[in-house]
């Protein structure tokens, strides 16, 4: 439970206000994205005071939006997925659009696994375009059916 007065969040990405002397690779002004400790006072601030370990140059070909995200969900997923699958395992991943899932998606067809997703019609070409192998519409079909 997070304690009152204490900030949430552990993703980030934002444009750099400071830096400690000690910092020569980061510069103010420039975008970074990373991770913070999910102890510490977090992410969902005005301001937060990043370590430097935990913190990244953002290139100009990624959007701040996308590294915003690119902290915890994928690790979650490769925590979720890597440890108990292997080739040629069939992987369910409900919801295959959301940000976790969509990171999931990626490690189970990296680790050779067949993967069924479900998501909603608007989003079928992005979890094909993941890698999924079955999309199951879940506003056309019925999930439980078609999976038995």
């Amino acid at each position: 439970m997070i304690k009152s007065r204490q900030t949430p969040g552990v993703d980030l990405s934002c444009r750099v206000v400071a830096v400690g002397r000690k910092v020569v690779d980061i510069s103010p002004g420039e975008g970074v994205f990373g991770r913070l400790s999910p102890v510490k006072p977090g992410s969902l601030a005005e301001y937060v005071i990043a370590p430097y370990e935990g913190i990244v140059v953002l290139p100009v070909s990624i959007s701040p939006w996308l590294a915003g995200a690119a902290g915890t969900s994928p690790l979650v997923a490769n925590q979720s997925i890597a440890p108990d699958f292997q080739a040629a395992d069939k992987v369910f991943i409900n919801g295959g659009s959301g940000g976790v899932e969509s990171f999931a998606i990626q490690v189970a067809k990296a680790l050779d696994c067949h993967v069924t997703v479900t998501c909603s019609t608007d989003k079928i070409g992005l979890c094909q375009s993941l890698g999924a192998d079955e999309v199951i519409d879940y506003k056309k079909v019925d999930v439980m059916n078609a999976l038995y």
